[in-house]
């Protein structure tokens, strides 16, 4: 096998589209059918990290090096417009006007980055979620005729906990049904960009909560031996509250 097969990241900010440098990751056996690669991607808070290289072939582009290559790889950053391995193949982008065009893929299709209220592979569909006022149907009420009030839990983060725009975060609610036995309801919740606090109803029995950010970071909201159907729960979450992983007791 000659060729040679990598995969490339481009790194951009979601609000304004920013630039931020791209990462490549080698394929190592390419001759197997399937192959696995796990890979921790540390991607700095820096700005002003893109370094640039000398390359006259980039015709109608700029000479970029990968942000984690330490034998001072290269590529050719395209204008808009232009696309190959030297930026010199035009082409005509399919995005909406609002949209960032940053190539197009093995089927011709441009590759678009959406803004925050737009989705598809043109970015031509629109999503309102963050826009509505109330994203529950009954305002926090259960029963045949909605006269029981549901939790409610409001949380607001720490300062010290960074958190991305558009942030999906999961709830995880236990409760225990004796020594040995519980059962776990997941509910989901997005945080919106100009989010101050979260607040989500629950009907359910519950005795303890966390909240989950990313894979690895978990959060203890409550723990509470009776469940009261319908109490307020007001929680500011810190690191204090972070769950430790096994590997760092």
């Amino acid at each position: 096998i000659t060729k040679e097969y990598l995969i490339h990241i481009d790194i951009y900010e979601k609000i304004n589209f920013n630039y931020r440098g791209s990462l490549f990751l080698p394929i190592k056996f390419p001759f197997l059918p399937v192959e696995r690669i796990s890979v921790k991607l540390n991607l700095s808070n820096e700005n002003n990290i893109i370094q640039y290289c000398n390359d006259n072939q980039c015709i109608n582009g700029q000479c970029i090096q990968y942000l984690n290559n330490p034998n001072q790889r290269n590529f050719c950053r395209c204008k808009s417009g232009w696309t190959g391995k030297y930026c010199n193949i035009s082409y005509v982008s399919t995005c909406s006007f609002d949209s960032l065009c940053v190539g197009i893929g093995s089927n011709n299709r441009s590759i678009c980055i959406c803004p925050i209220n737009k989705f598809g592979s043109q970015c031509l569909l629109t999503n309102n979620i963050c826009r509505r006022k109330n994203q529950c149907q009954n305002n926090g009420f259960t029963g045949n005729r909605c006269q029981i009030s549901d939790t409610k839990i409001i949380l607001k983060f720490d300062k010290n906990i960074l958190l991305s725009s558009n942030l999906l975060i999961f709830f995880h609610f236990f409760h225990l049904l004796s020594n040995t036995l519980h059962s776990r309801s997941i509910n989901l919740l997005l945080k919106c960009e100009n989010d101050s606090s979260l607040v989500i109803y629950w009907s359910n029995p519950f005795n303890i909560i966390f909240i989950q950010i990313s894979p690895f970071e978990y959060y203890s909201i409550t723990d509470k031996t009776i469940h009261d159907q319908s109490s307020i729960i007001i929680h500011t979450i810190n690191q204090l509250d972070r769950c430790r992983s096994i590997y760092n007791i």
